[in-house]
């Protein structure tokens, strides 16, 4: 019974997740990164400020002078973008949604916006299954406690507890998504 509850309700919020994220996408011209995204290797970026990974110093770019990010002589593992700024095409004249130019120019700013979107949702969908896996383990401990002798009751406890150690695998896998992602695609 708990096997198909935890089971359906990861599927439930996994649709929902991507049903508001279809729901909200429109025609984007740039997108704002709610995460920063590590080891980027996708080409250049014409504007904007990364972070080296080998030094851990920061790069300005522009478009004289852009950043090659899988240039391994400068950027070891890749370029760094950083949160709460904007990426977008690099065009002249492309304005985002708050009326400025983008932060980060750069050719893969698409590729750059979809792993932007995946790591927000596997942050979400990690806190969400976190919680859940904090309730199950409670309500499985209560179980066994209050199970006065009974093996039943000390058996449905223990069943929560393991569902509760899945839901953990489970939650640390969404959060190894981003990287997966990066790695299949090369980037």
């Amino acid at each position: 019974m708990m096997k198909k509850t935890f089971l359906t309700s990861l599927i439930i919020s996994i649709l929902a997740m991507l049903l508001a994220s279809a729901a909200l996408a429109g025609p984007v011209k740039c997108c704002k990164l709610g995460a920063d995204i590590k080891g980027w290797t996708g080409g250049y970026v014409y504007s904007g400020t990364l972070t080296n990974t080998a030094t851990g110093g920061s790069v300005a770019c522009t478009a004289t002078t852009p950043c090659k990010c899988s240039d391994p002589s400068s950027f070891a593992q890749g370029c760094t973008l950083i949160k709460a700024n904007t990426a977008g095409p690099n065009e002249a004249g492309v304005t985002c949604e708050d009326g400025n130019a983008p932060y980060y120019k750069t050719n893969s700013w698409g590729m750059v916006c979809l792993l932007n979107g995946i790591e927000v949702a596997t942050n979400w969908t990690f806190i969400f299954l976190m919680v859940l896996v904090a309730l199950f383990i409670l309500w499985g401990a209560f179980n066994i406690v209050t199970a006065g002798g009974s093996p039943e009751k000390v058996g449905t406890g223990r069943s929560y507890i393991i569902y509760a150690l899945v839901g953990l695998a489970v939650a640390l896998l969404a959060k190894a998504l981003p990287s997966i992602v990066q790695a299949l695609l090369g980037v």
